[in-house]
């Protein structure tokens, strides 16, 4: 294989690796399972979550990522046979590869163009995946001989003497949808568009509460179709695997109204508990609800800290040592700490939290997370697609 090939491969490799990760990362986002944070998040207008939980993260069901991991093995695969001897023309062969990459170059724009102006953030490994597409297309050019002038006979042939390379070009719808259907039976999803309508038929039948006490966070005016209300515990690892794709979701979706709400699993500022725990679920509630008081965005980014970074505190054994924590972390977003703890400590904070919790047994919550859409308890919902479809049917 001479040097340009081998580069273009080296490349080629590096996009499989990077439709790999997005891949594996998709799932557990999709289906509520996703522990700590991603690697590929790393601002609110530098992540790859936004792009994941969009409208524009699939083609036909099959995510993007899985397109693209299956159409760069095909490739790879492409040029080892024209190298290998198994192809009769060597060169008509790279051609196609060549077509392949320019085909790829085309999709990577059209993406761009669409998260520039349809997406509120930008997919890092996606750029990365479409700088890796300009590169092989690049390095490709140049052993094509000449690049496109054979293109009309090329596809001509592939219903001729080319029909292997057909079946190779089929393989990618065809191989990315069996990947898709394999992975998504891991994730137990046999009976998923089941699981969805269920979800919104309970939902839709479900009896409406009005929360209208002050969220311990919030985003939108409350005057949006679509409203989104948690009620979670900052300790519960539920809450922790639902938060990055319901995080997700508000950000890829910005028109909505979404509110955040205490419900500690602990009677010490919960009356539904009916028992005192050790105060450390009531102490992360008090700091988001005071953090936010002081900052709504500073507010956010504790509360994604505290999910991200959940296990973290949940090996916490006294509220001491959480409030060592949160000192650190609000001089980190930038709040007084002092203005801040003395929130904390006060009798209206913890008022703030019980009148959250007592809400949210008025409205016959169970556990955590429990999730409503327009005021009905929406069964769930940490499920990108069941908030999908509720958003769909709220808003059309």
């Amino acid at each position: 294989m001479n040097k340009k090939l081998t580069i273009a491969s080296i490349f080629i490799l590096f996009a499989i690796t990077t439709h790999g990760y997005l891949t594996s990362h998709y799932y557990p986002l999709k289906f509520g399972m996703v522990s700590g944070k991603s690697v590929c998040n790393f601002s609110d207008t530098m992540d790859c979550d936004v792009a994941a939980a969009s409208a524009y993260s699939d083609a036909l069901g099959v995510p993007l990522s899985v397109f693209g991991l299956v159409y760069h093995l095909i490739m790879l695969v492409l040029i080892a046979v024209a190298w290998s001897g198994l192809s009769e023309d060597r060169e008509k062969t790279l051609r196609y590869v060549f077509y392949l990459s320019a085909l790829s170059v085309f999709t990577s724009i059209i993406m761009a163009i669409i998260s520039a102006t349809q997406l509120s953030a930008w997919c890092p490994f996606c750029i990365l995946a479409y700088v890796w597409s300009l590169i092989i297309a690049g390095v490709l050019y140049t052993t094509a001989k000449p690049p496109f002038s054979n293109l009309s006979s090329d596809i001509t042939s592939l219903f001729t003497e080319s029909k292997g390379i057909l079946i190779a070009l089929l393989l990618i719808p065809g191989g990315s949808w069996l990947t898709h259907k394999s992975i998504q039976q891991r994730f137990g999803s046999d009976q998923f568009e089941k699981v969805v309508r269920s979800s919104i038929s309970d939902w839709v039948t479900a009896k409406q509460y009005e929360f209208n006490i002050e969220p311990a966070l919030s985003t939108g005016s409350g005057e949006q179709k679509f409203e989104l209300v948690e009620f979670a515990d900052f300790r519960c690892g539920h809450c922790g695997q639902a938060a990055p794709s319901l995080q997700a979701f508000k950000k890829a979706h910005p028109e909505i109204t979404f509110k955040f709400y205490n419900f500690p699993l602990d009677g010490e500022c919960n009356d539904a508990i009916g028992r005192k725990g050790d105060g450390i679920s009531c102490r992360l509630a008090k700091s988001v609800t005071c953090a936010s008081q002081s900052n709504s965005d500073a507010g956010w980014k504790l509360h994604d800290h505290i999910f991200a970074n959940q296990r973290d505190f949940q090996q916490m054994r006294s509220t001491s040592e959480v409030d060592a924590k949160l000192q650190t972390l609000f001089a980190e977003f930038g709040l007084n700490t002092e203005e801040v703890t003395g929130c904390m400590d006060s009798d209206e904070a913890l008022e703030a939290v019980r009148a959250q919790a007592k809400m949210g047994d008025d409205a016959k919550i169970k556990g955590t997370p429990t999730i409503f859409v327009n005021g009905r308890r929406l069964p769930r919902a940490q499920l990108l697609p069941v908030l999908n479809e509720a958003f769909k049917r709220a808003t059309k």
